[in-house]
């Protein structure tokens, strides 16, 4: 997960110096949260904008939801 970004603002903090959004704190919150809770790791890669990190949170979600479908319907089918 990225510190901070190029312009050298981090999670809360814009580079200036400056608040980040209510809604890009709570995203990043969302997508740190995400990635602790399935197991995901903070590996090498990492998403770094907004958009990246929506679809990232939004690919963790689903797939946490099929794991626990199959999990769920599968001995019953079998």
């Amino acid at each position: 997960m990225r510190i901070v970004d190029s312009s050298g603002g981090n999670l809360v903090f814009k580079g200036d110096g400056t608040l980040q959004s209510p809604e890009v704190q709570w995203l990043h919150s969302f997508y740190f949260v995400l990635t602790v809770f399935t197991t995901v790791g903070f590996g090498d890669m990492s998403a770094f904008t907004e958009a990246e990190i929506g679809y990232v949170c939004f690919t963790m979600l689903l797939g946490a939801i099929v794991n626990s479908a199959t999990r769920l319907v599968g001995p019953r089918v079998l």
